[in-house]
């Protein structure tokens, strides 16, 4: 995701965000890049959408327009179905209402669901909830990404192999133990959606990490050291 939330997105203004997709789009190699949207404006977000889409991203990664938090749930709806409307790109709407102070409820993404132009949903609440409820309105073919590292444990047990996490940028070799997907002492998740027994033994870590900015990993196997994380 570029000008994600976990950096320096929401500083950047619609066109420098158009300009980094141009710049990162020859140096992609297999990736697929998806563009970071956060306004309000719903004429900024078509715009950002048809720039993102020339400039060679994938999707758009949309949160709710956070300075309308009193908005009804069905103007946050109309909102987000003017923009799907319009967009030559798939859209991902993002809940995150620590940022928004918008909750995008399974109801609403049930809603949203319907429209063609939906890829799926990305949930950094930190709702355990939202699992489940998302995942039972959501067709087959759409995407959950959940973007809290503490839930990475239940992500993996309800099938999710798709995880968007702030701290991966700078504890991968942790998240890698927790979930089998990078893996420390070999660990694996054995491809069954599951993580390793062992990974669960990090879980503390990475709650902590994301509630206080600090870390230690201690054991043998593990790395021993303290961060410090600055997390959007």
């Amino acid at each position: 995701v570029l000008a994600g939330t976990n950096g320096e997105g929401p500083s950047l203004s619609a066109i420098e965000k158009r300009d980094m997709m141009r710049t990162a789009n020859p140096a992609k190699g297999k990736l697929d890049l998806i563009l970071g949207i956060a306004t309000p404006s719903l004429d900024e977000a078509q715009w950002s959408c048809a720039q993102g889409a020339k400039a060679g991203a994938v999707a758009a990664l949309v949160m709710a327009p956070g300075y309308f938090r009193e908005a009804t749930l069905q103007g946050i709806e109309s909102w987000f179905l003017a923009l799907l409307d319009s967009s030559p790109l798939p859209i991902l709407a993002y809940n995150f209402p620590q940022r928004t102070g918008v909750t995008l409820t399974p109801e609403t993404i049930a809603r949203l669901a319907g429209h063609p132009n939906l890829a799926g949903v990305k949930d950094s609440s930190g709702e355990r909830a939202n699992l489940t409820g998302y995942r039972e309105v959501l067709g087959p073919n759409h995407r959950l990404f959940v973007g809290n590292e503490t839930l990475l444990v239940e992500a993996l047990e309800a099938g999710e192999r798709r995880e968007d996490f702030g701290l991966m940028h700078r504890q991968s070799r942790v998240l890698g133990a927790i979930g089998g997907i990078g893996g420390i002492g070999g660990a694996r998740g054995g491809g069954n959606g599951r993580p390793p027994r062992q990974g669960r033994r990090w879980i503390p870590a990475a709650e902590r990490c994301r509630h206080t900015g600090r870390m230690r990993t201690d054991g043998r196997r593990g790395a021993r050291a303290q961060y410090r994380l600055c997390l959007a």
